[in-house]
């Protein structure tokens, strides 16, 4: 029977875990816009964990403006060539939410993990989340909010991001610190059952709010999320009120009508 998660403990208990007989399959998805100054810091921290965990890595690269394909590529190209990663442009095409689609449907493997090209999160935690996952848990987010997790660079965002993490628990959505954090680790089912329709950076809340209501068991590791040192966030607050607030609505919802039966949960999956 699956190990149940300890918070501060580490994941399963494990400080640290190492490449098992037959490990998961695993693929990274990294979506970015034009280029990205710290992806190359960020890809080689992802190769970095392909000693403990069989990974391949896909970098979206979305190009809304199609003159800048070729700038796209010369700054791209190289590094994911060090890298061993594939890519794919979307060129003529913008959104956080159909990069993230455009990746899974890429990507091979039983274990999908989205991760932000600016080095925000640790690619440390990636064999965790893959082990988490080969316990039988359906969706694994790394927590900046738990006890264990911290933000190294605070703002108002993250401030408004706890607090949104505690309204969506608060009506009765999925039992975790961090919902919003796009770094989670996913169950080929839980994307193939689940169909999405945000665009933005909502995609993460939607896919963990609607695979709470199927009834996928959802658990979380702490995480250490560095804010943006280099470069421009492209997350506007007045941009994303109305989007992360259907899924806040949908929350409510979900919680009023009737679960599944085994539906998900922070304890035992099984």
């Amino acid at each position: 029977m699956p190990r149940r998660f300890l918070a501060g403990s580490g994941a399963c208990g494990l400080d640290s875990v190492t490449r098992v007989e037959n490990p998961m399959k695993a693929a990274v998805i990294v979506p970015i816009l034009y280029a990205e100054p710290r992806l190359r810091e960020t890809l080689a921290g992802v190769a970095r964990q392909r000693r403990a965990a069989d990974l391949d890595v896909v970098v979206i690269v979305d190009v809304p403006d199609p003159s800048r394909e070729a700038e796209a590529r010369a700054a791209n190209e190289p590094i994911a060539r060090e890298a061993g990663a594939d890519i794919v442009y979307r060129v003529g095409e913008r959104g956080f939410g159909s990069a993230l689609r455009a990746g899974f449907a890429r990507a091979s493997g039983e274990a999908v993990i989205p991760v932000m090209g600016d080095a925000c999160d640790d690619p440390a935690d990636i064999p965790r989340l893959v082990a988490m996952l080969e316990e039988g848990w359906d969706v694994v987010a790394a927590s900046r909010y738990m006890s264990g997790g911290r933000i190294v660079g605070n703002t108002l965002k993250q401030w408004l991001s706890r607090l949104y993490g505690l309204l969506v628990r608060a009506v009765g959505g999925p039992p975790i610190h961090d919902v919003s954090n796009a770094f989670k680790a996913y169950r080929r089912t839980v994307l193939e059952r689940v169909d999405t329709v945000a665009d933005s950076y909502d995609i993460s809340v939607e896919l963990t709010v609607k695979a709470y209501r199927e009834g996928f068991a959802i658990t979380e590791i702490p995480t250490t999320w560095t804010n943006r040192q280099v470069g421009e966030s492209h997350w506007r607050f007045s941009h994303q009120l109305r989007r992360y607030g259907r899924w806040l609505r949908l929350a409510a919802a979900a919680s009023r009508a009737t679960r599944p039966v085994g539906s998900a949960t922070t304890g035992d999956p099984r």
